[in-house]
């Protein structure tokens, strides 16, 4: 007689492709619908406007946003990388996690290049002057921080997806609240950091 465990073990891994699947065709659809919102000016207004009220937040809280948003840095990827190793004593894991780093950082960089989107004009203070006339769509740093978190969660359980999936999107925010990405950025960067985690991550 099969076990209930090896049963609930085998249900898992019949059942896991097609998770990846579905969150997959979710990240692209998300990429598409934040493209649309900075291509299309009804949209976009909304976007700008969202921006505006955000970059109206206390200036007292930038020392822990700027803090918060270096977790989605490629500064980050290299600690992020051994602690999951040594975490789950599973190089391989650590591996996938930079490579989903890596591929988010450098798929970003090219649709920068490509579609050249301007990022917020709010003038100067939180924005450092390097970013003003750099492309801001879409956003490295949250592409960087959901796509770590995509193949931690996978590899680490539910228990610790909410947690990783939130310090993600405090990236994302963050960004925002520093002036240096609308919403419709940061929300591609998630869209495009969440298909790199399923591409890169084990499958069970």
């Amino acid at each position: 007689m099969v076990s209930q465990s090896t049963h609930d073990e085998r249900e898992t891994r019949r059942t896991a492709p097609n998770r990846g699947a579905r969150t997959a065709l979710l990240a692209v659809a998300t990429v598409a619908a934040a493209l649309g919102a900075r291509l299309l000016d009804p949209v976009a207004r909304v976007d700008r406007t969202v921006v505006r009220r955000i970059w109206d937040l206390p200036d007292a809280w930038e020392a822990s946003w700027r803090a918060l948003v270096t977790l989605g840095s490629l500064a980050a990827v290299l600690p992020a990388v051994l602690a999951l190793w040594v975490t789950t004593q599973r190089i391989g894991a650590g591996v996938r996690l930079g490579l989903a780093a890596l591929l988010a950082r450098a798929t970003t960089h090219v649709l920068k290049v490509v579609l050249d989107q301007p990022r917020p004009n709010l003038g100067t203070g939180r924005v450092p002057r390097e970013l003003v006339d750099d492309p801001g769509w879409p956003s490295s740093h949250a592409a960087i921080a959901f796509a770590m978190a995509a193949v931690a969660a996978r590899v680490l359980g539910r228990r610790w997806s909410v947690l990783l999936y939130a310090i993600a999107a405090l990236v994302a925010l963050g960004r925002v609240y520093l002036g240096v990405h609308f919403v419709s950025d940061v929300v591609a960067g998630g869209g495009i950091g969440m298909l790199c985690g399923v591409a890169t991550r084990e499958r069970r």
